[in-house]
């Protein structure tokens, strides 16, 4: 997770543009090691950054994450 740490600081450092990007591909990596509230809580950041660019395919993408998310949690 140290990588994605760092990918965060420097896009928030230098530009935040791919920030959701991080956050999202930061989020699968938590997902797969099994750490599900701290994935979901990097899906719900990258949501919100996506939804203000107005990507739908980026949205769709997010949001089926977290519509995974909330399955896992139902069983």
């Amino acid at each position: 997770m140290e990588v994605f740490d760092g990918a965060l600081e420097l896009s928030l450092a230098h530009d935040s543009f791919y920030l959701d990007y991080v956050l999202q591909h930061k989020g699968k990596c938590l997902l797969e090691l099994n750490k599900v509230i701290e994935a979901e809580k990097c899906f719900k950041e990258a949501l919100k950054l996506r939804e203000y660019k107005g990507n739908e395919e980026l949205i769709k993408s997010t949001q089926l994450a977290l519509d995974f998310i909330k399955n896992l949690k139902e069983k």
